[in-house]
């Protein structure tokens, strides 16, 4: 079908939407002359054209870079759907010129005989005449060929750049030269050689442009220019010295050094090279420049150095220059987003010199600095947080803090009580979902720093991060993955061998990488000329050459251990036999023995504290102030441990700890352990400390003070859930029930604890931890006969209601039963909860009969007992009940009952869920006016509650809005930003939205071929889904697998009994639709149209609103017309066309436009 020789858009690519096209006139044999024109649709930026010519009323062009397309006087114009005639356009278009049909043919199908070569050159060519690109195309009987008038956008590149204009080939260039899926899969062999070219002459204009601008003193313009130019072509030295250079010269030499150390690293890993001797050159003379001149901190606010930075001495630094130039230069180098900076090696290599240094020099360079140490045992949640932002928050003035307080204070007071103590009156944080408030709690501390970036740059050196807790790792994963504050940079250290498969640190490590986010340094042992330099700071000039050798050989150069050996090692003189001990344990426990008999004593004391401990509590385990003091300064003098601050003292290294505390026998550790438990239940017997409280208990595990041990934990546990670290809260849970089956396993608070573990595991989405807890505790509560505890455990494993999307989750369904049957009438409440969750788990069961009764016994409990929160659980069960084609008005009855329900309570976030499920019945009724409005409501509501599961649905069905008007850019983000949402908890209806995005756009770009793979592995993993199934029939299809396509629609057939009457029914049938139809099967597309015509009109909405394809009309017609009734099908799509005109779906307007006038 041709409408007038150029037809309106089927939907454009997915790299680029394209709006339905007006009709344009043939176009007439070409004329001469003509006034030029500017051409309006290739060339990004506005940049202008080669003079066109004119055809009559139309300027024609082609758009190779970027994405295929054709126009006609700025208009598209609609592409041929099929991908063979697609590349044969585009190969006329780089072969200009007569072409004869053997080549063409042989170029475009290389790897198939030269019949069907030509065959399919013909089917090609008949597609493309009978598009809108038809007239484009001129075919004689032995050649063909692109009209002469038609200009071709890479082709003008090439002549711009050869006439020297830089910046207007650059502004025709819109992206690659046809990008995306191969127009002929596994035959563009042709294509290669002009994408060579094609960049070749690109990198000449970027090039041509930088110098340019450069003579013309643009020097950002220059720099834009030359860092795409690099980009293009990583591996070119001269194209990534010239960015050095014009970093140089605007004067940023750290982005400069940065520049050049990604350039040297490159070269060697891609080519085994180094850096020439012109950019080595140049490098140095930049390095000279580099080091910042030391400038006033900036005054909003006038925080001082974290005392362990303030302490930090560059000056005796042995061997860490370029480590320590490194660093600084990474910090200050501008970027798109925070970045780590990780120092790794061995312990005592010279990680956290190197790193504290590198802060001190940022420090005096005007950058914030904040410092957090991650211990051993992880006992405070958030524990580097917390240190840095309390250093922060300590120093803030009443103006600062106050602002805090009123921008995040109620979610910052979780992780800092101070900031309530400094403002009473500081409202407590809403109460939401476990994800939302962590969410909210991430977003503050993401926020705070990305203001703070804004004044001047922002350093938090997070020490010793392979002890990191899984929180301190999600919140620091959420820092960057924002991509707020870019002036924001964490300098963190991790020892190498600590960092194990199975450690928090290591997965986010490998995201931080993959991402461009992480800049590590890897620290190794000194060489024996910096142990020399090493020796004589400590010895004065004149290193025994000897004992150089042996300090060399027996540390391997790392500093510590030298540094601890020269301490114990007496004097010798040059040549006498030296005596280096074998371990550094050996030789801290050697200084320790020349310690007084106190200052022993108090070490022993402070190992079993921790990394760290304050005055109070060493007061508490130590008699006589005087000797205390006594003994710490005799350590200080030792350099066993350092004074951090006022009244707490460090161990200077944790080795030396280790040293100590694992010189004590385990007898004697326990006993220690519960000396300062006890005793920090003297210090702090508000409960503040009560997370250390709990650690020691549980470390002594003293069957004498079990009770106070359990009353520890489950405090630290509700602490730890305060302040959203789930996964201490379920830690500290664990170790309580670990203790409780060595000491007392038939403990009656043994099901206290399984359920806190957990709750604390399932709030962190750890499901599978989650549900081995419940699962436990469901068989502890059953021996212990103990019903609402086991019903409290089955919910517990059945999780939220999304979890399982699309699947039956009989695990769940058993222990819910179980529940059930074992619960007491007199349980009403409970019985209506579980009630509720085993109706919605039983929802793709195919046992509709039983879901109905669960929810009206639930609903009915709920409405006799008038508890809002059982009637809510209840409702939502009966929106799942009712989620099928002929329970729309049933869903949008009690979406509002669920709505006025939440506003009457003051639930804002049940109010958001009501919205949501009002959007998709909505949609289902075909009225999408009130359905965009309610959505704009929810996506309001969603963002203003930072709600991430509802802000995903707002995403949702942003996209779904996108792909309905045919906006498939942003439809493409759309998706993007759904997946990212989705890796909250990893929800299967996440992952099935990104597939029924996938399928949308393949649809709307004609061809579900390509979808079939990817469609096998969802019809396969979602058996309860066989939905899926039928939308692989239907790609198979259409990639002309026909056998398999068959196969696939028996899986389904007969669809009254195979395709369950559920949420997915109406797409399933109009996916089997489109396969019988493609297939040819007459039989079955009658039965098909009988099954599908209650339902004429209906929009076609897949799942939770991820996509509308249409409405049934489009189906029905398609099922008429292959069944041989056109008049049927004639009036099905004329009914369609009006509603889809009415919805202001342009894409599937177009596709029932076209197929209206195919039936005549």
């Amino acid at each position: 079908m041709v409408l007038a020789g150029v037809r309106p858009a089927a939907g454009a690519p997915a790299a680029g939407p394209l709006p339905v096209a007006r009709t344009v006139p043939p176009l007439p044999p070409a004329r001469g002359g003509g006034r030029p024109r500017r051409n309006r649709t290739a060339g990004a930026r506005g940049a202008r054209t080669a003079p066109a010519r004119r055809y009559g009323a139309a300027v024609v062009a082609l758009r190779l870079l970027g994405r295929l397309e054709l126009a006609a006087d700025g208009e598209p114009v609609a592409l041929p759907a099929s991908r063979r005639a697609r590349a044969l356009l585009a190969w006329l278009a780089l072969h200009p010129g007569p072409r004869t049909r053997a080549e063409a043919a042989s170029a475009l199908w290389p790897d198939v005989l030269d019949a069907t070569a030509r065959t399919s050159l013909r089917g090609a060519l008949a597609e493309l005449r009978r598009s809108g690109a038809g007239p484009v195309v001129v075919a004689g009987r032995e050649d063909l060929r692109l009209r002469e008038d038609v200009e071709v956008d890479v082709r003008r590149v090439a002549e711009l750049t050869a006439a020297g204009r830089w910046e207007e080939a650059l502004g025709l260039d819109a992206g690659p030269l046809l990008p995306g899926p191969p127009l002929v899969p596994g035959a563009e062999e042709w294509l290669e050689p002009h994408r060579d070219e094609h960049r070749a002459r690109l990198l000449e204009a970027l090039a041509g442009a930088a110098r340019a601008a450069e003579e013309r003193g643009r020097l950002d313009d220059a720099l834009a220019r030359a860092r795409r130019r690099a980009r293009l072509d990583p591996l070119s030295e001269d194209a990534g010295r010239e960015v050095v250079r014009l970093l140089d010269a605007a004067g940023d030499h750290a982005a400069a050094l940065a520049e050049a150390r990604g350039l040297a690293e490159r070269l060697r890993r891609e080519l085994g090279v180094g850096p020439g001797e012109t950019t080595r050159r140049l490098v140095a003379r930049v390095r000279a420049a580099t080091v910042p001149s030391p400038r006033p901190a900036a005054a909003d606010p006038a925080v001082p150095l974290p005392p362990p930075v303030a302490a930090a001495d560059p000056s005796r630094l042995v061997g860490r220059d370029g480590a320590l130039d490194r660093l600084v230069g990474d910090a200050l180098a501008p970027g798109p987003a925070p970045r780590v900076l990780l120092v790794a090696g061995e312990a005592g290599v010279g990680k956290t010199s190197v790193v504290l240094a590198a802060a001190a020099r940022l420090g005096a360079a005007g950058s914030l600095v904040l410092h957090g140490r991650c211990d051993e045992e992880g006992i405070l949640p958030f524990g580097a947080w917390v240190e840095a932002l309390r250093h922060l928050v300590a120093h803030l003035d009443d103006e600062h803090a106050a602002r805090l307080a009123r921008d995040a204070g109620p979610e910052l007071a979780r992780l800092l009580p101070d900031l309530r103590r400094r403002d009473p009156a500081l409202a407590a944080p809403d109460r939401a979902e476990p994800d939302t408030e962590r969410w909210r709690l991430f977003e503050a501390v993401a926020g705070l720093l990305a203001e703070l970036a804004a004044d001047r740059p922002v350093v938090l050196v997070l020490d010793d991060a392979h002890w990191a807790d899984r929180s301190t790792l999600l919140l620091l994963r959420h820092l960057l993955r924002t991509r707020r504050g870019a002036r924001v940079s964490v300098l963190a250290t991790c020892r190498e061998d600590e960092v194990g498969p199975a450690t928090p640190l290591r997965a986010l490590l490998g995201d931080l990488r993959r991402d461009g986010l992480l800049h590590e340094t890897h620290l190794r042992g000194l060489g024996e000329d910096d142990v020399r330099r090493l020796v004589e700071r400590r010895r004065g000039p004149g290193a025994d050459p000897a004992l150089v050798r042996a300090l060399h050989h027996e540390t391997e150069g790392n500093p510590f251990f030298v540094e601890e050996v020269l301490r114990g090692m007496p004097r010798a003189a040059p040549g006498a036999r030296i005596d280096v001990p074998p371990g550094v344990q050996d030789v801290v426990r050697r200084r320790l023995a020349r310690l007084p008999a106190p200052a022993r004593d108090a070490l022993v004391l402070a190992s079993v504290v921790g990394r760290e401990a304050d005055l109070p509590l060493l007061e508490a385990l130590h008699e006589g102030e005087g000797d205390l003091l006594d003994a710490l300064d005799a350590a200080v003098a030792a350099d066993l441990v350092v004074e951090v601050d006022v009244g707490r003292w460090s161990f200077a290294h944790a080795l030396v700890r280790s040293a100590v505390y694992e010189g004590l026998s385990r007898t004697r550790r326990a006993r220690l352990h519960l000396r300062v438990a006890r005793a920090l239940e003297r210090v702090a017997p508000d409960g503040s400390r009560v997370a250390e409280v709990a650690h020691h208990h549980l470390e002594a595990q003293d069957p004498r003070h079990l009770g106070a041990a359990l009353d520890a934990a489950l405090a630290a546990h509700r602490r730890a859930v305060a302040q959203l670290a789930y996964e201490e809260a379920a830690a500290v849970a664990e170790r309580a029930v670990a203790v409780l089956g060595a000491l007392a396993p038939d403990h009656p608070r043994l099901l206290p604890l399984l359920l806190a573990a957990g709750d604390a595991r399932s709030r962190a989405g750890d499901s599978a931890a989650a549900r081995d807890a419940f699962d436990r505790a469901v068989r502890v509560a059953g021996e212990r006969d103990d019903p609402a505890a086991a019903a409290a455990a089955a919910l517990g494993f059945a999780g939220p209601s999304w979890q399982s999307f699309g699947r039956v989750d009989d695990a769940a369904v058993l222990r819910l039963d179980a529940a059930l049957a074992r619960l007491p009438r007199g349980e009403r409440a409970l019985r209506a909860r579980v009630q509720a969750r085993l109706a919605v788990a039983l929802y793709f069961a195919r046992v509709p009969e039983r879901v109905r009764a669960l929810t009206r016994d639930a609903e009915a409990t709920a409405r006799d007992l008038g508890d809002p929160a059982v009637l809510a659980a209840a409702l939502e069960a009966r929106l799942w009940a009712d989620w099928h084609p002929d329970g729309v008005p049933g869903r949008l009855a009690t979406a509002a009952e669920l709505l006025a329900l939440a506003t009457s309570h003051g639930d804002p976030e049940l109010a958001v869920l009501a919205r949501r499920w009002r959007v998709v019945a909505l949609l289902e009724d075909g009225r999408f006016d009130e359905a965009a409005a309610e959505e704009a409501e929810h996506a309001r509501a969603a963002g203003a509650l930072r709600l991430p599961y509802e802000q995903m649905y707002a995403a949702v069905f942003a996209t779904m809005r996108a792909l309905l008007a045919g906006r498939l850019e942003e439809a493409v983000r759309g998706s993007a930003r759904v997946a990212a949402f989705g890796e909250l908890r990893g929800g299967a209806d996440a992952l099935q939205f990104g597939g029924v995005h996938a399928l949308t756009f393949a649809q709307l770009q004609g061809d579900l071929g390509p979808a079939a793979d990817a469609l096998t592995r969802f019809a396969r993993g979602y058996p309860a889904l066989p939905a899926w199934s039928a939308g692989l029939a239907a790609a198979l299809a259409h990639a002309g697998r026909e056998d398999e396509a068959r196969a696939e629609v028996e899986r389904v057939w007969p669809p009254e009994e195979r395709l369950p009457f559920d949420a997915v029914w109406l797409p399933g049938t109009a996916f089997l639709a489109l396969a019988v139809a493609r297939l040819g099967d007459v039989g079955r597309a009658r039965h098909l149209h009988a099954l599908l015509l209650p339902y004429a009109g209906r929009p076609v909405v897949l799942g939770a609103g991820g996509a509308v394809w249409a409405t049934t009309s489009s189906y029905l017609g398609l099922l008429a017309s292959v069944s041989g009734d056109q008049r049927l099908a004639a009036r099905h799509l004329d009914e369609e066309v009006a509603l889809l005109r009415a919805a202001g779906a342009a894409p599937w307007l177009d596709l029932a436009a076209r197929a209206r006038l195919a039936v005549g």
